[in-house]
């Protein structure tokens, strides 16, 4: 798999993440599985980032 696409996946889950924790959500979340997703979205952000500086 290229970077350019593990970047790509990387940014449409933290997308998915951030909708899933806004105003636009259709359910709310317990704030234990907000804070789960909170910390996955934190280190994809790293990998994505690291994929950067490694290009």
């Amino acid at each position: 798999m290229s970077k350019k696409t593990q970047i790509k996946e990387e940014m449409e889950f933290i997308q998915k993440g951030i909708h899933k924790l806004g105003r636009n959500r259709a359910v709310a979340l317990s704030s234990h599985k907000a804070w789960e997703l909170t910390d996955e979205l934190e280190q994809r952000i790293i990998q994505a980032i690291k994929l950067l500086e490694s290009s």
